[in-house]
């Protein structure tokens, strides 16, 4: 079965957006309705640290989605952390960016 043209029952969509939590449940709910696993895999870093291979990816998603990650991501940054089911990497980013956010407030 195929949806959206190229993905496929069984299928794995990796999704480094950051963007809404909401969106991302939505999202993996949709591709899950068609048996398309999805992690939401926010990335936490510069642009150097991406470039370097220094940055992490904040990932939300069934532990099995997750566990199909394993091999592509040593590729994408430098760890990688599960943090729960889909929206969890997006909501943990936010909560990462409010403490980075506050040190440089306290830091000015």
């Amino acid at each position: 079965e195929e949806v959206g043209g190229s993905l496929r029952r069984g299928g794995l969509v990796i999704d480094t957006t950051t963007g809404a939590a909401e969106d991302a449940e939505r999202f993996g709910a949709e591709l899950a309705g068609v048996g398309v696993d999805y992690v939401d895999a926010t990335i936490g870093g510069s642009s150097r640290q991406v470039r370097e291979g220094e940055a992490i990816l904040i990932c939300g998603g069934s532990a099995e989605a997750y566990g199909r990650c394993g091999d592509l991501i040593p590729h994408l940054c430098g760890r990688a952390f599960h943090v729960g089911p889909v929206g969890g990497g997006a909501r943990m980013k936010l909560v990462m960016n409010l403490v980075l956010g506050l040190n440089r407030a306290v830091l000015a």
